[in-house]
């Protein structure tokens, strides 16, 4: 046994709320000792999931593969549990709207891209929630000016660049030809890099 295995536990009984439970070793107290993280447990209130089991009441360490993180598809942060976010917003109509889309995307992954921005994440999808009640104010959408595509591409400084025409084709409503676009702009920042 070593630490990151994941393993069962079998207390018989001992520590009921572990048993059966799928866990993460965490370190090892004595030879016979072994703090483990329980799988599907609340790790901010107590006991945090945590539990002293004894060696022999692990009894089985299956050797579980586990996929290769996909940062770009399927990132860690949204694929955490049974439902991946993208998922849950598509199926409720989130997609629609890009100020749900978003407080939905940061309420999910709070804490979970980075630990240590927990608040910030929250701060985002109220920003993001307070911001949808405001631009959907018929009178204040009225007053805005709409910002033009061409000036938004130079005032970001893209003229003359895949990203720019990239934007150009998403305002025109082809998605897919942006989407190769951009492709050919990560070839190309590749090929730069190399």
């Amino acid at each position: 046994m070593e630490v990151g295995n994941r393993v069962i536990i079998e207390t018989n009984g001992r520590l009921k709320w572990t048993d059966h439970n799928m866990a993460t070793i965490k370190e090892f107290n004595d030879p016979n000792l072994v703090i483990v993280q329980i799988d599907d447990m609340d790790t901010r209130i107590p006991p945090y999931g945590l539990a002293t089991v004894f060696d022999y009441e692990i009894f089985s360490i299956p050797m579980i593969e586990t996929p290769e993180t996909d940062p770009v598809n399927h990132p860690s942060h949204y694929t955490d549990g049974k439902y991946e976010c993208i998922d849950y917003i598509e199926t409720n109509g989130f997609h629609r709207d890009g100020y749900l889309f978003n407080a939905v995307k940061y309420i999910s992954r709070a804490g979970k891209k980075d630990p240590e921005k927990y608040e910030e994440d929250i701060q985002k999808a109220i920003w993001y929630l307070n911001r949808r009640e405001k631009g959907f104010d018929a009178k204040d959408l009225c007053q805005r000016e709409m910002i033009n595509t061409n000036d938004y591409i130079q005032d970001k400084g893209l003229e003359g660049t895949l990203r720019g025409i990239a934007l150009e084709l998403i305002k025109g409503g082809n998605y897919s030809l942006a989407a190769k676009v951009l492709q050919m702009e990560l070839d190309t920042h590749d090929k730069h890099l190399s």
